[in-house]
């Protein structure tokens, strides 16, 4: 899902804005060493800068015209994303990210350990001299973000992990950053309150369905031959919601899974045909056509919150945002048959 063209994007101040927070990005980040490496990262054509957009498009909401606040803050909640990045890569073992050598694989674990605390205590320096809010929302999205991806971690193969919780986990480690993104964005661009929070919505809600969504695809990449499972949900023991949904699915899938999960708990092997085939059989079952229809709601509600609110928003701006929203949805949903009728309520 390359979507950096931005294409998307009808409002020209917007356009001509994420290219100054890309440069404002990459020269937070300075050259030498380690910092090469995570700046490579950070600055590569290929990063989508959804988060930096929706905060620019926030500010643009009310109509008025972009300062350097919003640029600082855009850019600093791109660099707290990329932090995250360098940090998921080296508890996945990766060794790509973005078609490169990943930090962790240039740098190794303490490399790449201090390279993303470098990226975490540069977005915050970004802020230091925003308004308050600014600064205290992006400190307690950090906390969340953390506290989200540990608990992540040191649940794998926990079987007592519940969907309810998992839908905790992914507003913490991912749906919060948006969040944070559309806060920011609409104050500093001085949007009514009733604006606002149906925008604050729209986001939060939108990085909810963007995790499911990778989610969602990370089972269909595990089916294929020759995929790279190094950062595979079924290998990590990550419980995402087809595969948890998956685990009320036929007794054949339970079995399999739990069986699988019980093997890699254990330290054992296990081969990446048996890991495709329980892959496939989460993708043919229920679960995975309920996880989807979660996501067909979740996107259905974005696009009505937003639509609710469209006629106070500059229309360059609604349409951009429209465009956002796009880019989960359609292209995951495309494989399954969707009923979207069963509504799901997010967990925020």
């Amino acid at each position: 899902m390359i979507v950096n063209s931005h294409r998307w994007v009808a409002d020209d101040e917007t356009h001509i804005a994420i290219q100054q927070v890309g440069a404002l990005v990459s020269a937070r980040v300075p050259q030498g060493s380690v910092l090469t490496g995570v700046r490579d990262q950070i600055v590569d054509t290929s990063a989508k800068r959804l988060r930096p957009l929706l905060l620019l498009l926030c500010a643009r909401a009310a109509g008025r015209p972009l300062d350097s606040s919003a640029l600082r803050a855009a850019a600093a909640v791109e660099i707290l994303h990329e932090a995250t990045l360098v940090h998921d890569d080296m508890v996945d073992a990766s060794q790509m990210r973005r078609a490169r050598p990943s930090v962790q694989a240039r740098h190794g674990l303490r490399g790449a350990a201090f390279g993303g605390s470098a990226l975490m205590y540069s977005a915050m320096s970004l802020t230091s001299d925003l308004p308050e809010y600014v600064r205290s929302e992006t400190a307690l999205t950090a906390a969340h973000m953390a506290r989200s991806q540990v608990e992540e971690v040191t649940r794998a193969h926990d079987h007592t992990v519940t969907p309810l919780r998992r839908m905790r986990i992914m507003y913490g480690k991912t749906a919060s950053l948006f969040r944070l993104a559309a806060v920011c964005g609409t104050r500093l661009g001085g949007c009514e309150p009733d604006l606002a929070r149906a925008i604050v919505r729209t986001a939060t809600l939108y990085g909810m369905a963007y995790q499911l969504a990778d989610d969602i695809r990370d089972v269909y990449a595990a089916m294929h031959e020759g995929a790279d499972l190094t950062r595979c949900d079924l290998i990590d023991g990550v419980a995402t919601l087809p595969i948890l949904l998956s685990l009320s699915d036929r007794v054949g899938v339970v079995a399999r899974v739990s069986a699988m999960r019980e093997q890699i708990a254990a330290g054992e092997r296990v081969s990446h045909e048996e890991v495709r085939e329980v892959a496939r059989l989460i993708a043919d079952g229920d679960g995975m056509a309920h996880s989807a229809r979660i996501l067909g709601d979740w996107h259905g509600q974005t696009r009505q919150h937003l639509a609710d609110v469209g006629g106070a928003i500059p229309a360059a701006v609604f349409g951009s945002l429209v465009g956002l929203l796009d880019t989960v949805g359609a292209s995951t949903l495309r494989p399954l048959a969707v009923d979207r009728t069963e509504a799901v309520s997010c967990p925020t």
